[in-house]
């Protein structure tokens, strides 16, 4: 997002754990055990899927940021 809006992104992550289920999840996720790509949502589009770098820049576009 900073190098498409060219403005300053600050992240603050969150270091407490979280308890339960979704904490589970949490640390499998960061683990990467969920990790798989296929190509499903092409088929289901008819099109590639647009990348979470094209969405930031179009949003940012349509309000005349960029």
């Amino acid at each position: 997002m900073s190098r498409i809006s060219g403005r300053r992104v600050d992240v603050a992550e969150r270091r407490e754990r979280v308890a339960g289920a979704q904490g589970r999840l949490e640390e499998q996720v960061r683990a990467g055990a969920l990790e798989r790509q296929t190509d499903d949502l092409r088929k289901v589009l008819g099109r590639p899927p647009t990348s979470p770098a094209e969405v930031v820049a179009d949003v940012l576009g349509s309000r005349g940021a960029v």
